[in-house]
């Protein structure tokens, strides 16, 4: 007797805060679609063990074995989304009609949903550089499934396929560009909390490995700012920020986020926060 599948997307958010999560090795009932925020893990798909880093997209489909290479996977910020598809399937055996449950076609053709899962049964990796509308995509869906928000459920599902399709493909087609992505990733996803530090082109390239313009095209690529637009604008939110809650004096604060006088920050956070320091603070604090 063959047990019937979940017909509905089951998905959630996994914090830092929050208990480790074991990763044991599984199967799912449908694919799987994972973004991972932060957390440097280290998971495998039929023992093939494949690094998983901050910024990137990790799927796998109802046959494929996968989990973490060690159990234990501490400080996951990730969210993940599971969609059932249409035809059964068995643990080894891919279902020749490769097409999302009907519930969560979301009005695209059962041809397309077919070349894009075609698409991710013929990848040799599953972990990969997140398009930049993923994430947002991704947590939202699982928002929505959470809340039975099931009016906008397909369109997401429809669109989470669509785009990690797209990821695959542009990862074939630029194999080397990976792991060069992926180090300006991790890079731009500590910058937050390194943006006081005396950063310049130069040495925010070397510390990727990259040479400056093409370390700048892929900062603008990914952030649409030139890195040293974000990196001012960085310095004005942690700023912004330390205005709020400390009483310690601007130009002391300044000076802490990397600014190099009082009159600097003040000019940078009025472009990008409309308003100097002393206003900020007033309207933060209620002064």
């Amino acid at each position: 007797m063959v047990n019937a599948l979940p017909v509905q997307p089951l998905g959630g958010h996994w914090r830092p805060q929050r208990a480790r999560r074991e990763l044991t090795p599984h199967w799912n009932h449908g694919l799987e679609v994972v973004v991972i925020r932060a957390g440097r893990l280290c998971w495998m798909v039929d023992g093939v063990p494949e690094d998983v880093a901050p910024g990137d997209a990790f799927f796998t489909l109802p046959w494929q074995r996968h989990g973490g290479v060690q159990p234990l996977q501490p400080n996951n910020d990730l969210s993940f989304i599971i969609l059932p598809l249409a035809a059964g399937h068995g643990r080894q055996t891919p279902p020749t009609d490769l097409r999302l449950h009907p519930t969560l076609a979301g009005g695209l053709a059962p041809a397309a949903q077919g070349e894009a899962l075609a698409v991710l049964a013929g990848a040799t990796r599953h972990a990969l550089p997140a398009p930049a509308l993923l994430t947002p995509l991704v947590e939202r869906l699982v928002d929505a499934v959470a809340a039975g928000t099931s009016a906008v459920v397909p369109s997401l599902a429809a669109l989470v396929l669509l785009e990690i399709a797209a990821a695959v493909r542009i990862s074939a087609q630029e194999p080397g560009q990976d792991s060069t992505r992926r180090r300006v990733r991790s890079f731009l996803m500590t910058l937050p909390d390194r943006c006081h530090e005396p950063w310049t082109l130069a040495t925010m390239a070397g510390h990727c490995g990259l040479a400056r313009t093409r370390f700048a095209e892929l900062v603008e690529e990914e952030t649409g700012d030139p890195p040293r637009r974000l990196l001012l604008r960085l310095r004005a939110a942690r700023l912004a920020d330390l205005l709020s809650t400390s009483t310690r004096s601007v130009l002391e604060l300044s000076l802490d986020c990397g600014f190099s006088s009082g009159a600097h920050a003040a000019r940078v956070l009025r472009q990008f926060h409309g308003c100097p320091p002393a206003t900020w603070r007033r309207r933060a604090t209620g002064g």
